[in-house]
């Protein structure tokens, strides 16, 4: 089995976009001025892969990851897939991932006019199919997208062996 690609990433009231697509499915460069959100992107890319707030290079006098990408209650990530995508969220002061075994529509999280559902619609839209889980944790989050956790294999996106190091290979 092959180990699917990001085909595109979806910011939603978050870090400073009221709604950015970005495809990944072709040849992609960044190219912009200062502060019209090349590195907001890599960021949100980096974060996919570790999970980790912490390791994003953020310095100490800039907002933290979670305050600029996560400021409104509807601040959403969005990361798509074949067959399944990846929904981040923040409630209280915690980031939540949930993935979600299914093709990603727009149209199931946006009315016709294009504004965001209320999240309770969003959130049945995450659970309507039988192959779902949510995650808070940085460890549990990494075990289901590098096959660690053998529940969880159809959301694998690449395997690892050695955890430790590959995690300490991200945080360079």
């Amino acid at each position: 089995m092959t180990n699917p690609m990001l085909k595109e990433i979806f910011l939603i009231n978050s870090a400073r976009f009221d709604f950015a697509r970005v495809r990944l499915d072709r040849d992609l460069f960044f190219l912009g001025d200062n502060g019209s959100g090349k590195t907001s992107f890599i960021r949100a890319i980096h974060f996919l892969y570790s999970g980790d707030v912490k390791s994003l290079g953020i310095s100490n006098d800039k907002e933290s990851f979670k305050e600029y990408y996560f400021k409104y209650e509807n601040s959403y990530i969005i990361y798509v897939f074949e067959s399944f995508f990846i929904f981040v969220y923040k409630r209280g002061n915690e980031l939540h991932k949930v993935f979600s075994k299914q093709p990603f529509e727009l149209a199931k999280i946006t009315d016709e006019a294009g504004n965001l559902k209320p999240f309770e619609a969003i959130r049945a839209y995450l659970r309507s199919v039988p192959l779902h889980k949510r995650i808070s944790g940085v460890s549990d989050y990494s075990d289901i997208l590098y096959g660690l956790n053998r529940q969880y294999l159809d959301f694998k996106i690449a395997d690892i062996r050695n955890k430790a190091l590959f995690s300490r290979r991200l945080q360079r």
